[in-house]
């Protein structure tokens, strides 16, 4: 009866699996046909658990368990055992190791009450709980259950083949104790056991697995000679190529990528093994393994049938971004040229694409970019006609394989040119979910111009890379720092920053010592000429950070009179390099009016009253010669927002880091509306706007931010059009906010470049503040993303009505700020 829902998950479509399970069930009345309902929750469980749903499935598994004990001899029922494998197998996914153990040894025991000491089941069962003690790093205990799981197997002639993966898997336990002559043993019985057993091409067989581990033992024994004949035996029987080539080179890279796979993700882990083989010898070797890779990946990517598909080539392409990089800057320390530098930025680029791919996927139901029903309906129809043509292939007999294979390839071509389609239809879209990195050092130094320089700095496990990029200089330079402890130094001096209460109870040395540390980390060597403006492209922890709080030196003995880096540069940020090229391109807004600011009512909502941002709105709008909107609506800014070039949002920000995309914008709310402009509805708006200024009071009650909430936000109005963005990094003071935000426009207005305009505006703050309020917590939260030009032309007309201003403006703001600061600092 549920021979479909079989097949399907024997052939990796958990998803679809799942949808035929569920169809199933709604036929079936429990009471009707028990045992049927009874096995189908069972297998939906087993479902579930591939899906990553572990909850889910640990019910079922439990409803499962209750229905079968209360049956006659139930508890030593074949089923019941099927139920105790599966939740030792769920809680073994989970991490809750001690569970797992629990649950198998409860199936070993009743297995072995059934009198069959040497029953398959036994030989199952002491293989899984092995794994659990080898993830313990019980060591002996894992090491006697696969012998005996080996001994049943020999007894029984192994009729399903399962000594290859029980001789790997006891390889592996003595390497856990450092055997090592014992793990060759087992893996070369692996080896033989395998080659007896299977052909190479059957989907069953470890052999290329063998092979990988194989290769890294006699890596670990130093033997790199025969750790790289395993590897090459490896990717020759793969791929297909008895004569492939040992030089690496670009033909080599082209026979890969062009090679008839027996299985391709072995092949990715041949890749893996073939890198490390060569670290430390080849780094040059080691870029061409990685771009290889990445190129599969990319491949791979075009073509993802189902999400657990996506996340795995998600995974392993930040992986291989990060090994590339790596291997460009030790190819780059020996040579110190464009070509290493290039590759690099390459690999840069390719892992900033992966991580934004994959957090801003994090909610399956909404995503920043969303096709026309249409388009949507017609990719999600290629694609599940690409996975049924799969399916039927993997099910053809000798006689039905010809024509399902070229049924399956008439699929994906049809899949390839759709999404030539969305190329030139949505490029956006396109450009998130299909496209690979290829912005150029010379289009990248051409669009900087003499006066810019780009940093870009990123993070793995084991290292901080920085990259260093402008007309004069290329630098690729790998910081050597553990990722625990540089995320330490980073959230210690934001903490620093962020946490209001605690402002007063700091010591001035302790935030010298900290931001002069990080400045010297980060900028060992000669910086930039004073004055050229600075892009930085920031990964990890390094985006929690405005970069101008760093100190140049530590003299100075007030908050005021600090080295910060922001005295001397402009600063921006951006995404990643190629986001950036897009955004300074030649833009042009098509709106008819120059600006709109407004202002939320807050009153009897859950959200604090913004006082001093209402005043902020209204000022500048009057300052701007443009629109005010006290108490605005969701609904009255989605109708009217593409008619601004400018557009200025004084009101709370709501950041959902574990949902990005759910992060929202609070205006008022209503009888008709929540008030809340999600980020998804923000990126399907049409806007006109040169640029956004999120002057917002961030809600979380201090605690930091991953990052991935401010970045759903400001993504999703670079897709509704906008290329430039002006936003805060934590919980902001209003006043300060409204003396920042004035400054910042008049500087606009006098012609400066945005990131110019926003230097100076918090200089001028600083250069008027004494003590606690020129703390960098009231003025460094505020980033400029994106395009910095100035505003484009035709933007000055009004600047005839505040100049004469000017003079009486900054005095009543000095008055504001300084005669009025206790009660500000009160208010923070």
């Amino acid at each position: 009866m549920d021979s479909l829902a079989q097949a399907l998950y024997f052939s990796g479509d958990c998803k679809e699996a799942e949808q035929e399970y569920l169809r199933l069930l709604e036929t079936i009345k429990l009471e009707e046909q028990p045992a049927v309902y009874q096995n189908i929750i069972i297998s939906l469980a087993g479902v579930y658990a591939c899906l990553f749903e572990y909850q889910k499935a640990k019910q079922l598994y439990f409803e499962a368990r209750s229905l079968v004990a209360s049956q006659a001899n139930g508890t030593a029922s074949a089923p019941y055992l099927t139920i105790l494998d599966g939740l030792a197998g769920v809680h073994h996914q989970m991490g809750d190791l001690l569970s797992a153990e629990l649950y198998y040894k409860e199936y070993l025991e009743r297995e072995l009450r059934r009198g069959e000491p040497k029953s398959f089941n036994r030989s199952i069962g002491l293989n899984n709980i092995s794994l659990v003690y080898y993830d313990q790093e019980k060591w002996d205990q894992a090491i006697k259950n696969y012998q005996e799981a080996i001994d049943i197997m020999k007894f029984h002639k192994d009729p399903y083949h399962s000594l290859p993966l029980y001789y790997l898997n006891l390889g592996r336990a003595y390497h856990g104790k450092k055997d090592l002559e014992n793990t060759r043993k087992y893996f070369l019985l692996a080896l033989e056991s395998d080659s007896l057993a299977y052909e190479k091409s059957n989907p069953y067989s470890f052999y290329f697995s063998i092979l990988y581990n194989l290769s890294y033992l006699e890596l670990e024994l130093g033997q790199r000679d025969k750790a790289l004949g395993y590897v090459r035996r490896c990717l020759k029987e793969n791929c297909q190529l008895p004569n492939l080539s040992e030089k690496l080179d670009e033909n080599w890279k082209a026979a890969i990528l062009n090679a008839d796979y027996i299985s391709e993700v072995p092949v990715w882990d041949a890749l893996w093994a073939y890198y490390d083989v060569l670290a430390g010898q080849d780094p040059q070797g080691q870029l061409l393994i990685a771009q290889t890779a990445m190129a599969m990946q990319n491949r791979y990517l075009l073509r993802f049938e189902d999400e657990n598909d996506l996340y795995t080539a998600l995974d392993y392409k930040g992986e291989w971004a990060d090994l590339g990089l790596r291997a460009a800057a030790a190819a780059y320390a020996e040579k110190k040229s464009a070509q290493p530098f290039q590759q690099g930025l390459y690999f840069a680029e390719e892992g900033l694409a992966a991580l934004l791919r994959s957090k801003l996927r994090k909610n399956e139901q909404l995503s920043l970019l969303q096709l026309p029903a249409d388009w949507a309906k017609k990719e999600e129809d290629l694609r599940q006609a690409q996975k049924a043509a799969k399916l039927a292939l993997l099910e053809a007999d000798r006689a039905e394989e010809a024509a399902a294979q070229k049924a399956y390839n008439q699929a994906q071509i049809a899949y390839s040119q759709f999404q030539d389609e969305l190329r030139e239809q949505f490029p956006d879209y396109h450009q998130l979910n299909y496209s690979e990195a290829s912005i150029s050092v010379e289009a990248i130094q051409n669009v900087l111009g003499p006066k810019r320089s780009m940093f870009i700095f990123l993070q793995s496990d084991s290292a901080a890379y920085r990259m260093e990029l402008s007309q004069q200089r290329l630098s690729l330079v790998r910081l050597p720092i553990m990722q625990d402890s540089l995320d330490q130094q980073i959230m210690s001096l934001r903490k620093m920053l962020s946490n209001y209460s605690s402002l007063k109870q700091q010591d001035i040395a302790d935030f010298k010592e900290q931001a002069h540390a990080l400045y010297q980390f980060l900028f060992p060597k000669e910086m930039p000429a004073q004055g050229q403006e600075l892009i930085f492209i920031n990964e990890g922890s390094f985006a929690l950070l405005p970069f101008e709080v760093l100190l140049m030196d530590q003299k100075g003995e007030d908050f005021e009179q600090l080295s910060y880096l922001l005295r001397n540069y402009p600063i921006s940020y951006s995404y990643s390099a190629e986001l950036w090229v897009q955004a300074e391109q030649a833009y042009r807004s098509s709106a008819q009016k120059l600006f709109w600011s407004m202002a939320a009512n807050y009153e009897g909502s859950s959200f604090s009253s913004l006082p001093s941002a209402d005043l902020e709105a209204e000022k500048l709008a009057q300052l701007m010669g443009g629109d005010y909107s006290a108490g605005a609506k969701e609904s009255e800014f989605k109708q009217g927002a593409k008619n601004y070039r400018i557009l200025h949002l004084a009101m709370h920000g709501l950041l959902n880091d574990n949902n990005p995309m759910l992060s929202a914008m609070a205006f008022s709310a209503n009888s008709e509306e929540d008030g809340l402009l999600q980020a998804h509805e923000i990126a399907e708006l049409d806007l006109g706007a040169e640029l956004v200024v999120l002057s917002a009071c961030q809600t979380g009650e201090g605690k930091l931010q991953t990052g991935e909430g401010s970045l759903s936000l400001a993504r999703a109005f670079r897709y509704a059009g906008t290329p430039s963005l002006l936003m805060s990094l934590w919980q902001v003071n209003d006043q300060s906010t409204a003396y920042i935000m004035e400054a910042y426009y008049k500087n606009l207005q006098s012609g400066m470049t945005k990131a110019m305009a926003l230097q100076q505006a918090k200089i001028t703050y600083l250069d008027n503040s004494k003590g606690w309020s020129a703390h960098p917590a009231f003025w460094a939260a505020f980033v400029q993303l994106g395009q910095t030009q100035p505003l484009q032309a035709g933007s000055n007309w009004v600047l005839w009505l505040w100049t004469l201003a000017v003079p009486a403006s900054l005095l009543l703001a000095y008055y504001f700020l300084f005669y009025k600061r206790g009660n500000r600092e009160e208010a923070a």
